[in-house]
């Protein structure tokens, strides 16, 4: 993947934008990667994976047909991320397709003022120690269990359901067996990005 913009916000968090696009069956499927690190959380550590959102467009055959290898794509995305636009959503207007997958810590200090990649996040409105929502389902509950990797919790979530990375744990009581079955369903799904995609998370 490509990053194309970091930007700090004014509460000193950190956002990343990355893209990359690819050809799947003549279609050109565009994915973008939004991610937050941020000092601003309870366990008082530097730069912790708040958010994570994966978004892949399959765009309109048109666009396939003029640009069959993505490069004009990226170069058109790399020029028009400025920061001051939002230019998955413009992505979006020019797509057939959606699928996303949001990951999130519940709480932190300045979780309003982020606006990425979830609004719901104003207060503590959960008990789970993260909010995972895929293509608008609220599967929250099957990370129930997520607490126990304290302020690395969204980067053990998004591993596990993107590469398959299921964690285990000493103490039985513990069961991530819904993860695992959220990340064969992706793979049924197609929606899982490509080895290229895979290894992004990084401050």
């Amino acid at each position: 993947m490509k990053k194309i913009l970091k930007k700090r916000n004014a509460n000193g968090d950190i956002e990343n934008l990355l893209v990359s696009v690819e050809t799947i069956k003549k279609d050109l499927v565009l994915t973008f990667v939004q991610e937050v690190f941020s000092d601003n959380n309870k366990w008082g550590e530097k730069k912790v994976l708040t958010d994570v959102r994966l978004t892949r467009f399959k765009l309109f055959e048109a666009y396939s047909a003029l640009d069959p290898t993505g490069e004009k794509t990226i170069e058109y995305l790399t020029k028009q991320a400025t920061g001051e636009n939002d230019i998955v959503q413009e992505m979006k207007k020019l797509s057939k397709e959606t699928e996303e997958i949001i990951i999130s810590l519940p709480t932190s200090r300045h979780s309003h003022s982020r606006g990425i990649p979830t609004n719901d996040r104003m207060f503590k409105n959960t008990f789970l120690p993260l909010i995972v929502n895929i293509n608008g389902k609220d599967v929250s509950r099957d990370f129930w269990n997520f607490d126990i990797f304290e302020s690395n919790a969204v980067n053990v979530a998004y591993q596990a359901l993107i590469k398959g990375e299921i964690p285990t744990s000493n103490n039985d009581l513990v069961d991530f067996y819904g993860v695992q079955k959220l990340h064969q369903q992706f793979i049924q799904d197609e929606v899982v990005p490509t080895s290229a995609e895979e290894n992004i998370l990084s401050k």
